[in-house]
């Protein structure tokens, strides 16, 4: 509460002003309100992105529901758009205390009861889970976190008592339904399904079963998942970043495979010894990819490229999230200091908790040891995944937190057998916020340093929507008719979100002519070019921001002066009219376009 609370002081979370975190919480909330106005559970598309065509997100439907759920309730007391806003500041903070519950609910096979709280109190304390759980964020990555732990739980249950099958079932559903949400969640699944095949491998010939229900199960939630997304019509589209009959096939495949060596199994063919399952487990996985292959070569490409080089070069590459955790450049340069700290900021805590887990994986036996094996493939998946893109460190963190609490829990032990308890009542409190806070020092003494410290921030204040939709909205003048604006990309959800207007792009990796048209018209050297541009793509009003990212965005391949130089230089051709903005517009301009002889 304080950490949350703290963040709406200090502006990182502006709901107190109508705000929210980042873009795509405006857009889950435009998408909701699309939903609850039209009626279309089946057609995903957001008209007024890039009109006529719009645009189909890669977004499912659960946090939809959940958003919803809660506007609705709300709604006979607030109104359906006040209790979307406030429904989805909180949703997040909501998603956190149930997932305290359950992150202690997971770990109790493996951590001694003694150690559970200090699971909860040592997730809650990680910068990427509170980044994903923070208040003003109504997005599905906190519901994803609570679904990772969900299925680590019942992994660990499977692995603890392989005998019992709902555990095993609960397992797939719960993978089937985080995966439904994102296929992101295919990373946690595969870890999940290589720890019960190197069990299998290592003698425990009941782990077969268990691989074939689990597989089962995550079929059958995948299918009941895809049929309810899209309905019976949309079963055949082939999407790779969205759950679709792709993703249905790659598990057909892998439950085949599973149900396949189980036969083999009982025919007595495996022999004794590791050797032949694994000869026939790689033999019929080798035959399912290739299958696959043959019927979807897509699988097997970046679902992140289909946006074009365009938008790759000059949008996707400069997202802070999908940077890698360490960078290069930054620690040769002067900078080096706070790319470091950083770094430790964000996956601070592997540094003690890896070693520690290789520690307890090496010294357990029996049961113990195949836990901590599930814990060790996981973080062995996600802690490269945090080095290649920061975007997967909540989940790198949410694992880790299992053999760090141990270690603590390990620490007090040692501590509580050598010394008095009346000493050991003032050590132990300084020892957990040392634990919970050091990773956080680093980086904050790099901040102070920073001369630039708040420039990103004066940036962000330096563009303010608000005001720019207050002159939007104006029912006697721009606001009386739905128009299309023409804005960089981070503006567009913001604008869909606060007006009724129709923008010609959004950061969304899928293809969007309109981030095309919108780089052409702003870097165009000869303006009937974007003149031309603006008629072909019905563009009403041109808005820019001095200051901000569009800086960059628009930098031209060629010398000369832009469109856009133009008007930030305040020279705007003929057929861009200025329109008065309020002071408190920052550094935003908006011209109206005039229409072609």
């Amino acid at each position: 509460m304080v950490v949350q609370i703290g963040a709406v002081l200090n502006g990182i979370s502006p709901i107190l002003a109508g705000g929210l975190v980042d873009t795509d919480d405006y857009m889950r909330l435009v998408r909701v309100e699309n939903l609850w106005q039209s009626g279309a559970w089946f057609d995903a598309v957001i008209p007024r992105i890039g009109p006529p065509s719009g645009l189909a997100l890669h977004w499912t439907r659960p946090m939809d529901i959940l958003l919803l759920a809660g506007a609705g309730l709300a709604s006979p007391f607030l109104g359906f758009q006040a209790a979307l806003f406030w429904w989805g500041a909180l949703v997040s903070p909501v998603l956190l205390v149930v997932s305290l519950g359950a992150v202690i609910w997971a770990a109790a096979p493996l951590i001694a009861r003694p150690g559970l709280p200090l699971v909860a109190f040592i997730l809650v304390a990680q910068p990427g889970d509170l980044a994903r759980f923070m208040v003003g964020r109504p997005d599905h990555h906190g519901l994803l976190i609570l679904l990772f732990l969900l299925a680590l739980g019942f992994a660990l249950r499977v692995l603890a008592r392989p005998g019992r099958k709902i555990d095993a079932v609960a397992a797939g559903l719960t993978g089937a339904l985080a995966i439904w949400i994102s296929i992101e969640s295919l990373v946690a699944v595969v870890a999940i399904v290589a720890t019960f095949a190197v069990c299998w491998l290592a003698g425990d010939r009941r782990m077969l079963r268990v691989l074939a229900l689990y597989s089962t199960a995550l079929w059958a939630g995948l299918g009941m998942a895809l049929l309810f997304e899209r309905g019976p019509a949309g079963l055949s589209m082939v999407e790779m970043d969205k759950i679709s009959i792709l993703h249905l096939v790659m598990f057909t495949l892998n439950a085949v495979s599973w149900w396949v060596l189980l036969a083999v199994e009982k025919r007595g063919w495996f022999g004794v010894g590791p050797a032949r399952p694994a000869i026939w487990a790689g033999g019929t996985m080798a035959v399912s990819l290739l299958l696959l292959w043959s019927q979807f070569p897509q699988a097997f490409a970046n679902p992140m490229g289909a946006g074009g080089d365009l938008y790759l070069r000059k949008h996707f590459a400069n997202i802070s999230e999908i940077q890698p955790l360490i960078n290069v450049a930054v620690l040769r340069s002067d900078q080096w200091a706070t790319g470091l700290s950083k770094a430790i900021l964000w996956l601070g805590v592997a540094i003690p908790a890896v070693p520690w887990l290789v520690y307890r994986l090496w010294r357990s036996r029996g049961i113990a040891r195949r836990l901590w094996l599930l814990v060790a493939i996981g973080s062995l998946a996600f802690v490269p995944l945090t080095f290649y893109q920061v975007r997967w460190v909540s989940y790198a963190e949410t694992i880790l937190v299992l053999p760090y609490a141990d270690l603590a829990a390990a620490i007090v032990a040692r501590m509580s057998a050598r010394l008095p308890e009346r000493v050991l009542g003032i050590v132990r409190p300084f020892l957990f916020v040392g634990m919970l806070t050091w990773m956080f020092v680093p980086n904050a003494i790099a901040t102070v340093m920073e001369d630039d410290k708040n420039a990103s921030a004066e940036a962000k204040n330096n563009c303010p929507i608000n005001a720019l939709s207050d002159v939007l909205n104006d029912r006697t003048d721009l606001g009386r008719t739905p128009k299309i604006v023409l804005a960089m990309i981070d503006f567009g959800p913001e604008i869909l979100y606060r007006t009724r207007h129709s923008v010609l792009s959004i950061p969304n990796h899928r293809p969007q002519p309109g981030f095309a048209a919108s780089y052409r018209i702003m870097t165009a050297l000869d303006y009937s070019v974007s003149r031309q541009l603006l008629a072909d793509n019905r563009v009403d009003l041109v808005a820019i921001c001095i200051g901000s990212a569009e800086t960059f965005l628009y930098e031209a391949d060629q010398d000369g002066r832009t469109l856009y130089q133009a008007l930030t230089d305040g020279a705007p051709p003929a057929f861009l009219t200025p329109v008065p903005l309020p002071d408190d517009a920052g550094g935003f301009r908006l011209f109206a376009v005039r229409p072609s002889p």
